[in-house]
Parts: C-alpha cells; structure tokens; sequence
C-alpha cells in the first residue's frame, strides 16, 4: 500500500485485540504483520461490495447460457437431429486450485490443511497411525516454511489435535488411536518378557 500514514478514527478497543490475535494466530507474531493485515482487510471489504454485483451478473450470465442450451436441444430433437454431451473429459478440464490455505489465514485451516497432506503422505488416517517427528516437520516445513519457533507450535498443535504421544521408547515418532495402543502394548509384552527371563 502507500507510504502515507492515516488513522482517520479511534476503533474499539476490544475488536482491535481480537483482531491483532487473529494477526498472531495467522502469522504467530504480530511485528511486521499487523498493517498488512489491517490494509487487506480494509481492500477486502471495499472489493466485496462490488463482488456482490459482480456475482449477480455471473448467475445472470450462467442462467443466459442455460437456456440457450436447452433451447438448442429442443430445435435439435426437433428437426430429427440429438444433441451430444458436453462434458469435459479430464484433458480437457481445467485444473482446480489448490485447497491449501495461504498464510494469512486462520492456523486451524492450516493446521487441518498439513494434517491431511501428512495422511496422504504417510497412508495414516486421523483415527490411527504413527509418523516420525521428522517427517511431520518436514511436512510443516515444505508447506509453509515457518520460522523454527512456529513450527515447533505447529507441531504441538497437531500433535494435540491427533492425541498423539512420543513414542514411549525411542521418542524418533508420534503415534496416535490403535497404533499408539498396540506400541505400548508391544513394550509392555516386551518388557514382562525381559522380567520372566531374569
């Protein structure tokens, strides 16, 4: 935006805080971010005024095009001729965008966002599975390229969200649901064994 400063108005108090919390949430620190954020919000707003027509007119085309079609099947069956699907085969579609949340967005939609790229990854699910700590930070890393310390937040939250825990032994993993049960079923069989021997 401009270099120019302007706070033409005093806000309220506590919109204010719950907007630079939602600028931490995002960012994990406010410095740097706060103005952005301030001045995206503001373009945003003025841009969906006009996106509302703008949204008006493309139904209105959409609709247009709807029953011109319609019409042109009914002269087609009508003159003896049919009328042949116009389908897009996956050549010839076109790609969808991405689902990946930028970073100006909420941490939770991330945060779902990394969980779900870890799964497609790793073949986990969200009920059970076990992933090396690596991984889950390369993953987080590779998709946001956080600073350390907002990793390192992100991998907690993710971590609390699955209700994984460290492997109990080594500490190299996290695992969650049934295959956290089976690991500590394991060691516990594993060490009953070890005490039956001495």
């Amino acid at each position: 935006m401009g270099k120019e400063k302007a706070q033409p108005t005093l806000i309220d108090k506590r919109i204010y805080e719950r907007f630079k919390n939602y600028v931490e949430d995002i960012h994990g620190h406010t410095h740097g971010h706060l103005k952005t954020e301030i001045e995206n919000a503001l373009c945003d707003y003025m841009q969906s005024e006009s996106g509302e027509a703008r949204m008006a007119r493309m139904e209105n085309d959409i609709a247009t095009v709807i029953s011109m079609l319609d019409e042109a099947k009914i002269r087609s069956e009508m003159d003896g001729g049919t009328t042949t699907d116009t389908r897009s085969n996956a050549q010839d579609a076109r790609a969808r965008e991405n689902s990946k949340p930028r970073a100006n967005q909420p941490r939770k939609d991330k945060i779902d966002y990394i969980i779900t790229e870890l799964m497609d990854k790793t073949g986990c699910t969200r009920q059970s599975g076990e992933v090396p700590i690596s991984v889950l930070t390369d993953t987080i890393q590779t998709e946001y390229n956080f600073k350390s310390s907002t990793i390192t937040e992100y991998k907690n939250q993710i971590q609390k969200r699955l209700d994984a825990n460290e492997h109990p032994k080594h500490g190299k993993t996290i695992a969650w649901g049934e295959r956290y049960d089976d690991i500590v079923d394991e060691l516990r069989e594993q060490a009953d064994e070890e005490m039956s021997n001495l």
